[in-house]
């Protein structure tokens, strides 16, 4: 069953109404705030952190460096909140008089528990549904403010920086005789559409098909969300050579539609969310010509802090396996992935409040593929014509004149590439994908005594890494 990318339209135009009641409160003898967030121990800037004052509502990121400006409040006393991935929330009583600019030093301390140590149960049929209790389970509480703070940190970057992703998509089918490639395309996404949760309903119509809804962090923290599903420690687990703490959840026994279980997946380290694995449960209630559906999502910075899903994975079998050209089809399968990102509006940078976020200047692109080069050892000449296949998708490019090829067709958080020119050994080399701006990566190929004419793949004792050097790593390119 196809997925479908939702978004979040309600919370930017919430943030609308909310900036225009702020603008309101802006005039004569009006108050500011300028402060900066670090960490305690350290003194480090806390860059992207969230920054409220409780009343109002009114909310802001920090910048790069961790400063931040709330302009035209009116003289009162308030609340300053401030929170920041993997510490503790922070509130502060301030004072303002008219026509005051008050200068503030927001010192956070990082969170301490002792994940090892936590005890997982089994998972137990949901029938008190809600948000984890401190008096229940302490730990589990604790993270689960670390992974609001995540979705709230997305929400306010979707809403004041809103961004349009171009994703691309791979469908399949799984068949007794392998898989069988449907089609590749890609999408355009923004940031300010539409995404709301309602129990048992996670499957949308999507033109004449269905659609599973992928789960973003604002679905995980809505208030829905949580009263339908119950939450528990899922412990450390080891995923990919990366260690990461499991929350899982579970709908409510009340629900009697299609709806979602799974676990999400926070770094133990400074708590940002890297993945999720979701299920749709209940599929006899009106989805039972499948066994089962499952989304993997994982998710990726575009700032420090500031995750988003850059990758998903759906995979649907079928519970009676259909006939075509003498074949059966067992699951269809369907991947996406960002390959490209561009902010509408601008970035958050420093003095956010005096930037003109409105020229063709701030509209950034981000490229989120790879550009690999192949030269030759001896002349350092580019290798013109190799052929570069991703192991996972089979798909193939050719470099360029230049010796170059762009990578965005792979389909994987770590892909395996494949590398023939002619005179050439075959190579093998393997990637680790990350989401940030275009990365050139060059290989040095070394000529053979003789122009190899292998056709047979090298086997995984071949695969070179040491082969690999990553040149330099682009913050901000425009393209």
């Amino acid at each position: 069953m196809p997925l479908s990318r939702l978004t979040n339209r309600r919370a930017a135009g919430w943030w609308s109404s909310l900036f225009c009641c702020c603008a309101a409160t802006a005039g004569a003898q009006s108050a500011s705030i300028h402060g900066t967030v670090v960490d305690a121990e350290t003194g480090r800037p806390l860059p992207y952190s969230a920054v409220t004052i409780a009343a109002s509502g009114l909310e802001r990121l920090s910048d790069d460096s961790g400063h931040f400006v709330l302009a035209g409040l009116k003289p009162d006393r308030l609340v300053l909140r401030v929170r920041h991935i993997g510490y503790a929330p922070k509130e502060t009583d301030l004072a303002l008089e008219p026509s005051q600019s008050r200068d503030v030093r927001i010192e956070l301390r990082r969170i301490a528990i002792r994940l090892a140590g936590i005890r997982v149960e089994a998972s137990q049929a949901c029938v008190e549904p809600g948000r984890p209790r401190a008096d229940v389970d302490s730990s589990l509480a604790t993270v689960f403010q670390q992974l609001e703070q995540n979705a709230q940190q997305y929400r306010l970057i979707t809403t004041r920086y809103p961004f349009e992703s171009i994703v691309r998509q791979y469908y399949a089918y799984n068949t007794t005789a392998g898989t069988a490639p449907i089609r590749e395309g890609t999408m355009v996404v923004r940031s300010d559409g539409h995404e709301h949760y309602e129990p048992g309903g996670v499957i949308v119509q999507r033109g004449a098909g269905r659609a599973v809804a992928i789960p973003t962090l604002a679905v995980f923290t809505d208030g829905a969300f949580l009263d339908a599903h119950c939450f528990q420690t899922g412990g450390l687990q080891q995923i990919d050579g990366e260690q990461l703490f499991r929350i899982d959840f579970r709908a409510a026994e009340k629900i009697d539609a299609p709806d979602l279980d799974g676990s999400i997946y926070l770094d133990p380290d400074n708590f940002v969310i890297r993945r999720s694995e979701v299920r749709v449960s209940k599929l006899s209630h009106g989805l039972n010509e499948f066994d089962s559906i499952a989304v993997t999502s994982r998710f990726e910075e575009i700032f420090p802090g500031v995750p988003i899903v850059a990758e998903a994975d759906g995979l649907s079998h079928y519970a009676k396996p259909r006939a075509s050209n003498g074949e059966q089809l067992l699951a269809f399968s369907e991947h996406q992935r960002d390959i490209q990102l561009r902010f509408l509006r601008g970035q958050p940078r420093r003095n956010e409040d005096t930037d003109d976020r409105s020229g063709a200047a701030n509209q950034r692109v981000r490229r989120l593929d790879r550009l690999l080069g192949l030269f030759d050892e001896q002349n350092g000449e580019p290798i013109v014509g190799a052929e570069v296949t991703d192991s996972a998708s089979g798909l193939t490019a050719k470099t360029t004149a230049t010796g170059t090829v762009s990578l965005g067709f792979l389909r994987s958080s770590r892909a395996v590439l494949r590398i023939r020119a002619p005179g050439y050994p075959d190579e093998r080399t393997e990637l680790k994908l990350t989401f940030a701006d275009t990365i050139p990566v060059t290989m040095i190929l070394h000529r053979s005594t003789r122009p190899s004419v292998s056709t047979r793949a090298p086997d995984a004792s071949s695969l070179r890494r040491t082969r690999v050097r990553i040149v330099y790593t682009a913050t901000g390119s425009s393209f």
